[in-house]
C-alpha cells in the first residue's frame, strides 16, 4: 500500500514542528551565542519552516542541525 503524498506531509510537518519547539529555547537573548551560532541558528529555523513545500516525499532529506545544538 503506497501512503498519499499529502499524508507523507502532514507527518514531516508534526515532526518539523518537534524540532522547531526544540530549537525555541536556543532562541532567547540570553542564551549567549556568536552571531556565527546565531545566524546558523536563524538559517536552520528557516529551512525548518520552508521543509514542507520544499521535501520530496520520494527522497526525504531533514535540514542539518546545527552540531553545537546537539
Amino acid at each position: 500500500m503506497t501512503v498519499p503524498n499529502d499524508i507523507i506531509i502532514d507527518n514531516l510537518r508534526n515532526e518539523r514542528d518537534a524540532y522547531l519547539v526544540y530549537s525555541d529555547p536556543w532562541m532567547a537573548s540570553d542564551r549567549g551565542l556568536t552571531q556565527e551560532q546565531t545566524d546558523e541558528l536563524l538559517a536552520y529555523r528557516q529551512a525548518l519552516r520552508d521543509f514542507p513545500a520544499t521535501v520530496d516525499p520520494e527522497a526525504i532529506v531533514w535540514p542539518v542541525i546545527p552540531t553545537w545544538m546537539v
